[in-house]
């Protein structure tokens, strides 16, 4: 099916009905899915996870100090109820009012020292993988609706969506990462690390460098696992995951959760992982926090479902944009070792831009 040809003219009135009357809205489609998800708020909190109410869907930042949107699902709306909903509203005309947001934006040039500082910064010790990421501005010249739902039908395997908080926020994305996901008492979460472009062949070769990256993000996440005395851990061999124009490494782990595992505590010793972040994770926070130059936000924060304890649906915010006024911002990263090669890592952060521009 066509998401365009679908819901284009159905969201193109909700969603301006909505910005009209400054109600938040989130429109989603889960990995590998044919059904489109709308909810509609007036209210929302701006919390830590840890004020978590059941049946919300979350929007959280990279800085676990920082405080996200919890937004209860009391209006939702799936596929034909979309279409009919549409059917109720007045056609009017509003845009997004969200003041602007100035990003500072490397050049290359300026990256690549970057990656060189944190290289230094490996080769003294101080941590041994760190994910570098930058910021590319252009004017706003989107119709956000649109945008969507291409993404909806070029990115079949991700988690597609967009999020309007009034006068506050405005992104979307599709992301091809899982933070967690818990069905009554199995867990699930994935490792993903390394990049190269995907080919019409679908055959790869991974180099020791996307090979050590991809092990030092699924040994921590084993560790910290078995550290919350999750039970049987299992973790598949690394495959490749192919999302659009790039290529990933991914390993797939599951576990089983008790009644004794606090759910919240799984979150966030899990978020931010090392994929987005870096290992050791504090100090590559505390890092990435002082000598990034602009601010994350909830770029490689995360987003999703919390039905409840049993039943959570969250992903890493990845191959997102944030969208205001009159500009749209795009957020890209690589991670970085000791024998990463920075012109080759600007490069990649190049091509995953492509993700979302094109």
């Amino acid at each position: 099916m066509s998401f365009f040809q679908t819901y284009y003219n159905a969201l193109d009135k909700i969603t301006k009905n909505c910005l009209n009357s400054s109600e938040v809205f989130v429109l989603y489609k889960k990995p590998n899915t044919d059904s489109l998800q709308l909810i509609i708020a007036k209210e929302y909190s701006t919390a830590f996870i840890e004020e978590i109410r059941d049946n919300s869907f979350v929007f959280m930042p990279f800085d676990a100090k920082q405080k996200g949107f919890i937004i209860p699902i009391q209006k939702k709306y799936s596929d034909n109820q979309i279409l009919d909903f549409s059917k109720t509203l007045d056609d009017i005309d509003a845009s997004n009012s969200i003041e602007n947001k100035n990003q500072t934006q490397l050049t290359e040039e300026g990256f690549i020292q970057y990656v060189d500082k944190i290289k230094n910064s490996i080769q003294t010790g101080t941590f041994n993988k760190l994910v570098a990421s930058r910021v590319f501005s252009t004017t706003n010249e989107i119709d956000l609706v649109s945008k969507f739902l291409n993404l909806c039908d070029k990115y079949h395997h991700a988690f597609n969506y967009m999020i309007y908080i009034p006068n506050r926020e405005c992104w979307m994305g599709a992301t091809p990462e899982t933070l967690l996901r818990v069905d009554e008492n199995r867990l699930h979460t994935i490792s993903l690390a390394g990049t190269q472009l995907s080919n019409e062949n679908s055959t790869y070769t991974w180099g020791e460098k996307e090979q050590e990256e991809q092990r030092i993000v699924t040994e921590y996440i084993d560790e910290k696992l078995k550290g919350l005395y999750l039970k049987d851990i299992q973790i598949s061999t690394p495959y490749t995951l192919e999302a659009g124009n790039i290529a990933h490494l991914r390993t797939d782990i599951h576990a089983t959760v008790s009644d004794e595992n606090n759910i919240i505590d799984i979150i966030n010793t899990l978020h931010p992982t090392p994929a987005v972040c870096g290992m050791p994770k504090e100090i590559c926070k505390e890092y990435i926090l002082e000598n990034e130059a602009y601010d994350r936000t909830f770029y490689t924060g995360y987003l999703g479902i919390f039905t409840d304890k049993k039943n959570v649906d969250l992903y890493v915010n990845l191959r997102c944009a944030s969208i205001d006024k009159t500009n749209i911002h795009y957020y890209v990263g690589c991670g970085i070792t000791a024998t990463s090669d920075a012109q080759k890592e600007w490069i990649e952060t190049e091509n995953k831009l492509k993700t979302l521009r094109y």
